[in-house]
């Protein structure tokens, strides 16, 4: 197959995802099953987001025609996370639209939704069958993508050492707030604080606040998206780390569906946020800068001079060239 054939193939996936119901529904119900964590809403939303940026056959020639062709195909070992549906998926489509062969190991946490896309995908085009293989012993490769936790990446890095190799270690995202944002910012930075529990590295985890600001305003806005508390999981985490707070006499803010925690540092607990005052934006950038391989995005409504942000509301719409971790995937993958 040659790109536009590959890329001609992803579009007519896009088009099932949209009416075939049956195939989808039973897939998205059997995930649900094997990961709690994983709701219908958030597994719908991770499809959508996926159909509507990444499968777009204009958005898709966009992107590849910035790289040259790959001249020889080779075997690229993927190993996905699994903190969110399909989160793996990115750096998949970039193997298959290069034109390399990947040898997928799914996280045991989501072992369900990417096979089902493959198979449906080779039922449609069965010539694009040969390209994906998931496997559970990763061999036999000519580079690496591995995504994990800090701890599995000093793993990674030194047994992939000696082969061309893209490892990704925990990152989370931080919002800035402007003295003069009002509700409706704060209204749409809240979906990008919530969605999927706050548990993906596009997630805010922390905020950094003006000093002055009223934050009753962050409070009400939070306040409006208060559905997380219904599942049990979460409401578990909440409860847990509202008693460890009580316990330890820490103060805090909550409208009993996050906490807010005045902490510097970046990654805040399961239900919770950190927050951070500051006096200028040149305070927020310093500190920001000495922090930059832990974070994946900076939303803020307004442009921050040294850093790309992002407009509140849209950390969990990737668009195709919105890489992890920075790094150029379709780069690393045609230089290969």
């Amino acid at each position: 197959m040659n790109k536009n054939q590959r890329i001609n193939a992803l579009n007519l996936l896009r088009q099932d995802l949209s009416v075939n119901s049956t195939y989808w529904d039973d897939v998205i119900y059997r995930a649900m099953s094997m990961n709690q964590w994983f709701t219908e809403k958030n597994i719908r939303h991770a499809l959508n987001a996926i159909s509507q940026e990444m499968l777009d056959p204009d958005k898709l020639s966009n992107w590849s025609d910035q790289y040259p062709l790959i001249k020889e195909s080779k075997n690229i070992g993927l190993i996905m996370a699994g903190n969110l549906p399909l989160v793996g998926f990115a750096d998949w489509l970039a193997i298959f639209v290069t034109g390399h062969i990947s040898k997928v190991k799914c996280s045991e946490k989501d072992n369900v939704l990417f096979p089902a896309i493959i198979e449906r995908m080779g039922q449609l085009v069965p010539e694009t069958l040969p390209y994906t293989n998931i496997i559970t012993l990763l061999k036999d490769f000519d580079a690496v993508i591995a995504t994990g936790s800090n701890n599995s990446a000093i793993y990674f890095e030194s047994y992939f050492k000696n082969i061309p190799h893209i490892i990704r270690k925990s990152r989370t995202s931080v919002a800035i707030i402007h003295p003069d944002d009002g509700d409706d910012v704060l209204d749409k930075l809240s979906n990008d604080i919530h969605a999927y529990f706050g548990l993906g590295c596009r997630n805010v985890s922390k905020i950094y606040l003006p000093i002055g600001y009223d934050i009753q305003h962050v409070m009400k806005a939070l306040e409006k998206n208060s559905e997380n508390i219904l599942f049990n999981k979460y409401k578990n985490n909440f409860d847990y780390n509202l008693s460890i707070y009580m316990l330890n006499k820490i103060s805090f803010y909550t409208d009993n569906n996050i906490i807010l925690i005045e902490d510097p540092g970046l990654f805040s607990r399961i239900a919770c946020l950190h927050y951070q005052w500051y006096d200028s934006l040149e305070d927020v950038v310093t500190d920001l800068s000495t922090k930059m391989d832990e974070i994946q995005c900076i939303v803020s409504s307004k442009p921050i001079t040294k850093f790309d942000t992002i407009k509140p509301g849209y950390t969990q719409q990737p668009a195709l060239g919105d890489y992890a971790d920075h790094v150029d995937t379709m780069q690393f993958l045609s230089n290969l």
